[in-house]
């Protein structure tokens, strides 16, 4: 099951060892730019993922790959695990999962702010504060401007949606009026 357990199992090792060299952020920034170079490179996938291709073959192409990005040798050489167990197609999942683990060991929570248009500085300032104190922990926030609110803003942090959009609010509307 791809982004299952295991991933979770394989975010938790690394975690726990990137943890102990006081690298959480720093392991889980090199871990997105090779999940973002990995997804976005349909050669790399072919090389990693097609069995065609021996172990041995695949571990000197990643090697010159991973040698020109600057990444440490604790990411390499976990790179080189996954390989080595046929789990490379989870590198995804388990790059997002090492953030959750990250952010947890850490104590922050993320969360995305949808609104329709910019919104001032000092506004978001407020709600950052806001999020902080209704979560009791740092909060690292990701400001989207999504057209499609038509107006409002919706706040997704953790599992909790917050929904304060004006797409929201007509849909509730006509789900009243449709209803009665």
């Amino acid at each position: 099951m791809v982004g299952g357990e295991s991933a979770r199992r394989y975010a938790r090792a690394l975690a726990d060892i990137a943890e102990r060299q006081n690298s959480l952020d720093a392991i889980g920034e090199e871990l997105s730019v090779f999940s973002k170079a990995f997804e976005g490179s349909k050669e790399l996938q072919v090389l990693l993922k097609n069995p065609k291709f021996a172990k041995d073959k695949q571990l000197e192409m990643l090697g010159q790959v991973l040698e020109s990005s600057g990444v440490t040798d604790l990411v390499k050489n976990f790179i080189r695990v996954l390989i080595e167990n046929d789990r490379i197609n989870e590198f995804p999942a388990i790059s997002s999962k090492y953030q959750e683990i990250s952010d947890e060991k850490i104590g922050r929570v993320r969360a995305e702010l949808r609104s329709a248009i910019e919104l001032d500085p000092e506004v978001l300032k407020k709600i950052h504060e806001k999020l902080a104190e209704v979560a009791g922990c740092e909060v690292l926030l990701n400001v989207v401007t999504d057209k499609e609110l038509i107006g409002g803003v919706s706040c997704k942090m953790g599992s909790v949606i917050m929904d304060g959009s004006l797409k929201s609010q007509l849909r509730n509307l006509r789900q009243e009026l449709t209803h009665k």
